[in-house]
C-alpha cells in the first residue's frame, strides 16, 4: 500500500445502548448489534472497506481511498440505514436506536496505530453527544461542530 494513500477512519457509536439492553435483554441486545453489523457489512465496500467490532456497542471502519465528502456522505448513509432498521428502543431518538459517528480522512502513514485513532475520536465523538444523538462529525484537530444532522 502507498504511505501516502489517502483513508478515512470512522468511529460509529450505538446511542443509548446500554439503556436498550436493560430495557430489551441480553438477548434482543445481541440482536440488534447483529442487525447492525450485517446492515454496515451490506452498506461497505467488501473488497476495500473494513469493519471493527471494538467493544458491545462501538464499531471502527477503515475505507480507503475516498475524499472527506465522500466519507460524510458515507457516514450518513450508514447512520441512515441503521435508523432504517427500526429497531424499537422507548430511550432513543424517535423512540428507535440510532448511531452516532466521527470520521477522519488521513494519510495511511498517518494510521500509526488502532489505538491512537480510537482514543482521539473516542473522545471527541463522546463530547459531541453531549449536544445530540443520531449524528455524523468530522474531526477536526481544532474541534469546531461540523455536525450533520
Amino acid at each position: 500500500h502507498n504511505p501516502h494513500q489517502a483513508i478515512t477512519v470512522l468511529l460509529l457509536d450505538v446511542d443509548y445502548f446500554e439503556k436498550f439492553h436493560q430495557e430489551h435483554g441480553f438477548n434482543q441486545a445481541n440482536a440488534a448489534l447483529y442487525a447492525i453489523a450485517q446492515t454496515l457489512r451490506h452498506e461497505l465496500r467488501k473488497e476495500d472497506d473494513c469493519l471493527i467490532k471494538l467493544n458491545r456497542d462501538r464499531f471502527f471502519i477503515l475505507i480507503p481511498d475516498v475524499s472527506q465528502i465522500v466519507s460524510i456522505t458515507i457516514a450518513e448513509r450508514l447512520k441512515s440505514s441503521i435508523y432504517q432498521l427500526n429497531l424499537a428502543h422507548h430511550a432513543g431518538i424517535a423512540e428507535r436506536l440510532t448511531v452516532s459517528s466521527i470520521s477522519h480522512t488521513l494519510k495511511l502513514e498517518e494510521l500509526n496505530t488502532f489505538n491512537h485513532w480510537i482514543h482521539i475520536l473516542g473522545d471527541e465523538l463522546a463530547t459531541y453527544k453531549q449536544q445530540g444523538r443520531n449524528r455524523c462529525h468530522q474531526y477536526r484537530p481544532q474541534s469546531i461542530d461540523h455536525s450533520i444532522e
